[in-house]
């Protein structure tokens, strides 16, 4: 596609943004080498074999989400864009998640971070919890 016009571009970027955007939630697990040390593959096989079923919840994998130390992570991403970013995740919380995921709920512990889908600008806010507590 040949872009000439701000009309064009504007395409283009919906284009994009619904290709990614497929309408269920993404659930993606680190498995970067920090990642898969502090167990991550065991999350990702507990939330695979808890979500295979579901028509609107896709379990990924994903490289580095950038809090090493916070190992096993999982990023919840809904349609819309916003995420959440779950720390210290092991397989018997990623349970509890994929209950409360196939309940239409969130699961309100071990939140690490919240990320705010595309503003206008197109950038991602990142809002990151108590990092000391």
């Amino acid at each position: 596609m040949k872009i000439n016009t701000i009309d064009d571009l504007n395409a283009l970027k919906e284009e994009g943004d619904s290709s990614i955007r497929s309408g269920e939630i993404q659930v993606k697990v680190g498995l970067a080498s920090c990642g898969k040390a502090a167990g991550g593959d065991k999350v990702y096989d507990a939330l695979e074999d808890s979500l295979k079923e579901s028509e609107k919840i896709s379990v990924e994998k994903t490289g580095c989400l950038g809090f090493c130390a916070r190992e096993p992570l999982v990023e919840v991403q809904y349609p819309e864009g916003n995420s959440l970013i779950y720390e210290n995740v092991d397989p018997e919380m990623a349970a509890e998640l994929s209950r409360k995921l196939q309940e239409n709920k969130v699961l309100s512990t071990g939140i690490l971070a919240r990320r705010a889908g595309p503003g206008p600008d197109g950038d991602l806010a990142v809002e990151v919890e108590d990092l000391e507590g």
